[in-house]
């Protein structure tokens, strides 16, 4: 399996995202590149694309915030997903959650500071479950 290695990165100082490639500057005609723009790394949250895409096809990064598809009240990797849909259980979907690399694991996992779940590997979802409302830095409001 093909995974494309992107990143992008939150500009502190600016309060803004940028993508790898070459970026507009704000209120400006000029384009840099993201290497100019965080030559030293100090002002730079850098975050890595997790290979995975929304139901709606955006990308998912560390730090974007998510809501997913539950099935009947519970997760265990969605085993029992396709059961429920034959028992026709209605879909809910659940407070928003962090995507974060987990070093221990060496995973994407989706975190909740309200929920009382543990935290999941994001891999446990299919893209058709999953809709990206934001990101931690842009929209901290959604937490």
């Amino acid at each position: 399996m093909k995974r494309e290695i992107k990143f992008r990165a939150w500009h502190k100082e600016n309060k803004r995202m940028y993508i790898l490639g070459w970026n507009k500057l704000p209120n400006s005609d000029v384009f840099v590149t993201l290497a100019d723009l965080f030559k030293y790394g100090e002002d730079a949250i850098l975050m890595q694309f997790t290979g995975i895409k929304d139901s709606k096809g955006v990308e998912i990064y560390e730090g974007d915030i998510i809501l997913f598809e539950i099935w009947h009240g519970g997760v265990e990797c969605l085993m029992a997903e396709d059961e429920a849909r034959k028992e026709n259980k209605t879909i809910n979907w659940i407070l928003p959650h962090i995507i974060l690399w987990n070093n221990i694991r060496t995973e994407y996992e989706i975190h909740s500071d309200k929920s009382n779940q543990t935290d999941l590997p994001l891999n446990c979802l299919k893209q058709s479950e999953i809709e990206k409302i934001g990101d931690i830095y842009s929209n901290p409001e959604l937490l």
